[in-house]
Parts: C-alpha cells; structure tokens; sequence
C-alpha cells in the first residue's frame, strides 16, 4: 500500500497541472451547497472519459477514494469528499453532437443545463428537466441525483430523458449503454441503476440526452393567495382544468426577501405566492392566461397579473429560482442555521401535508418557510434554528419524513440522498416494508465497486 503523497505523485507524473494539491483549490472542492466540512487530499480534473479511467486504474490499485463532482450545488452533501481525491468534471464540458431529426443531443458530464438549453435555441430545442440550479447544475450531477426542478409536473425528472450513458467504473473500465433511439432493450435497464447514483456505482461521463421542441409560445402567470390551504387547492384545480409547465409557490414567510433579494420591482401581496406557466400557440395565450386568472380569482388569489414580456416573465421566475440564495442571505444576516428538505407527496395530499408541517413547527417552536413544486407535489421545507436547537431539528426532520412517508409520499423527490439521509431512506424502506431492498442496493455497489471508492459514505451505509 503506497501512502497519499506517492500517489499523489504518481498522478501528477501522468496528469501534470489537471492534479492539484493547493489548499485554495482544495477548500473550494471540501464544500458543496449545504457547506457540510470535506477533507480532501488533493483535486483533479480531467478533460476525457480515457483521463477518468486512467485515474480509476490507479486509484482503485491503490484503494483511493475518488468523489465525482460537478458544480457542488448539492444539497444532501453528496459530492463533498472525505478523504482521497475530488474528481472536478467541470472541465469535461464539450457538446458532442445536436441531432433535432431523431430527437437527442451528446454531451459530456460537465455541460451546464442553462448552457445547453441556450446552444439549442439555434435549432429551436430545448432539454426540459429544469432544476432552480440550472445555471450552474451540471448534466452529469443532475443524472447521478436524477435531478426535477420547475417543470418536473410536465415533464418529469432526469430518468425521463436520458437515452444512453458512457460510464467509467471503479477499476477503470469504460461501459456504454443505451443509445440514440428512443426506444431499446438492453436486457436488465442499466442506465436506471446509474441515473440516482449520485456517483456510488460509476462516474458518468457523457449522456446521450432526449430534447424536443421548444414551445410555440408561453405566457407567465403569477398570483398571490391569503393562505398556504388556498394556494395548495389552487394548485389540484390547475392540474384538473389545465396542463401548465409549471405550477410552483413561495410562502408568505419568503416572498418579500426573495423579491428584495431579486431587486424586482413587482408589487406583491402579503401571501403566498403561486407562478404557472402555460404554453400554446402565442395568439392563444391571453384567452388562455385570461381563463387561468378567473379560475385562480374564483378561489382566493389576488394581485392577479400575466405577462408575455420575455423581462417582466423573467422577473416571475427569478423570484422562485432566487428561493435558496435569499434563504442562505437570510441564515447569514441571522446568524443561523439552515436545512433546506426535500419531500415529496401526492399532490392531493399536499394540503394535509402543509397543515401538519407547520403544526409541527409551531408546536415545536421552530422558524421555517416552504416554497416547491406544487404540480407534482415536491415540497421543499426550510428550517431555521440556532446552534442549540440541532436536536431538535433532528427531531423535526425525522418526523416531516415520517409524515411523507404515511401520505404516500417520499423523503427525497430531486436532492437525492447524500450524506444527510441515509438514516431516512432507510426509515422510508422500513415503513414500507421493504428494508430488504438496501441489501440488494449493497450487493449492487459491492458488485460494480468492491473497493467501496466510488463516493463512499453516500446514499447507503455500506461495509
């Protein structure tokens, strides 16, 4: 067994500059987005699938650790390393090949969502899946987490649109699988055991990706509503009577930060505040925003506007995108601690779910403001608390899952599992009845990782 710096050298010897060793780099690779402390040794970044193998061959000879990342927006800790190597990926950022007749796109890892969305404008395309980090979220991170995001109620989340992976496993070898077809049998769905992963069983390094068309036209709805129940109802209603893109809130708790956050200039209600999206051909849109504003009227909501106007729509969606910065402003002007969660029910029952989130924290007498995805029932918790109250976030956490869970729900719908919920995924499968199935997720990672390299310590505990 060599020790750390022979290896370390070793690297270099074979990597030169992509390897690093300075303590800038290296605290800028120890943190992702929920600022959980990592200790890596060094940083490398490779600019090839054939450099990601190479480091596999050697570190899985030497039993190295290695933890892929991508821009560290994380918030389950999923990509901060303890101990061994962070893998920076970011470099691997080339888009291979845009084919609009079949339908797919061929990016690297690295590729930003947001960039590859606007390259595609040129072929009138667009990848949906559409996390709030998109301007920095990663195609790669976004697969290993199967990432959602605002128009997850249409469009669903990253197993929805990937075609084919190429994947370099522990000890280096290179797999492919899927392809440019829409349509294939590959015997047992092996991109599906990838695509979640969030690192635990391979690196992934390209992605052959669905698009489709972008749409002929979208007009921008937003509207405020007196209370949580309000906008929740609002919400099934919308989903009855309508097929929108995306049907998100902000709560009464966030809505002035994030719009003093933001620096909008739109006038908005005390309340809490719901955006939708509807798509159509664009001479339809004002009969159909018109039509979306009744309904939303009929049923409580105020300060009703629309708007077709690329700026005042980007206006709208900045106010839900910035929901975690002015959140972290917030924690930082307060001096406090934050947990953002990551829940997920049936959208019938969402109004249930809020009643018995904010009874919890009233009755435990804990600060949090909810926002999320009301289209398909991801909602996203924050709680607010102070270094002497861990325990008793602790204990709020476990039993908002738990309330998931009974609703017919989940502890996780986008963030993954990461460090942070390990004890609630296993909580989950325990309620379900089903604790067997983490030992086939062991005996999977024990099959494809037998070193236990690959991002060890995440979405299981693994021995």
């Amino acid at each position: 067994m060599m020790n750390y710096n022979e290896i370390i050298r070793e690297l270099k010897r074979r990597f030169g500059e992509k390897v690093s060793t300075d303590e800038a780099d290296i605290l800028l690779h120890n943190k992702d987005a929920t600022l959980i402390e990592g200790t890596a040794i060094a940083v490398i970044t490779p600019t090839s699938t054939d450099d990601v193998s190479e480091v596999m061959k050697i570190c899985y000879k030497y039993n190295i650790p290695v933890f892929p990342q991508g821009s560290l927006t994380s918030l389950t800790g999923a990509s901060v390393p303890q101990g061994g190597i962070a893998m920076d990926l970011s470099k691997m950022n080339k888009i291979i090949e845009v084919n609009p007749l079949d339908g797919y796109v061929i990016v690297q890892a690295g590729v930003k969502i947001e960039e590859l969305n606007e390259y595609l404008k040129d072929y009138n395309m667009f990848f949906p899946v559409d996390p709030a980090s998109s301007k920095s979220a990663t195609v790669g991170g976004a697969i290993a987490t199967n990432a959602g995001g605002m128009r997850g109620f249409r469009y669903g989340s990253m197993s929805n649109w990937v075609l084919g992976l190429e994947v370099v496993l522990s000890d280096g070898k290179v797999i492919r699988i899927g392809g440019k077809t829409l349509k294939r049998r590959q015997g047992y769905n092996l991109i599906g055991l990838f695509i979640g992963s969030e690192g635990t069983l391979g690196i992934i390094t390209e992605a052959i990706l669905k698009i489709i068309k972008l749409p002929e036209g979208l007009v921008r709805i937003i509207a405020t509503f007196p209370s949580y129940r309000d906008v929740s109802i609002a919400a099934l209603e919308l989903r009855a009577n309508f097929n929108p893109l995306i049907i998100e809130f902000i709560d009464s708790e966030l809505v002035s930060l994030v719009a003093q956050y933001v620096g909008t200039e739109i006038q908005i209600d005390s309340g809490f505040v719901m955006i939708i999206d509807i798509d159509g051909p664009p001479e339809s849109l004002p009969s159909k925003a018109n039509k979306v504003m009744e309904l939303l009227k009929s049923l409580g909501a105020v300060n009703v506007k629309w708007s077709m106007d690329p700026l005042e729509m980007d206006k709208f969606y900045e106010l839900r995108r910035a929901l975690y910065p002015a959140e972290l402003n917030l924690r930082s002007k307060y001096s406090l601690n934050m947990m953002l969660e990551d829940l997920i029910v049936p959208p019938s029952k969402v109004p249930e779910f809020l009643d018995k989130v904010y009874a919890l924290a009233k009755h435990m007498g804990l600060k949090i403001s909810l926002g999320g995805h009301l289209g398909d029932g991801n909602i996203h918790p924050s709680i607010y608390y102070k270094n002497d109250e861990e325990s008793k976030v602790k204990e709020f956490h476990e039993k908002i899952c738990r309330i998931a869970v009974e609703l017919g729900g989940g502890i996780s719908a986008e963030h993954g599992i990461g460090l942070i919920k390990i004890d609630a995924l296993k909580t989950e499968l325990e309620m379900l009845g089903s604790s067997y199935a983490l030992d086939i997720m062991k005996g999977i990672k024990k099959l494809l990782d037998p070193k236990n390299i690959l991002n060890p310590g995440k979405l299981i505990k693994y021995e």
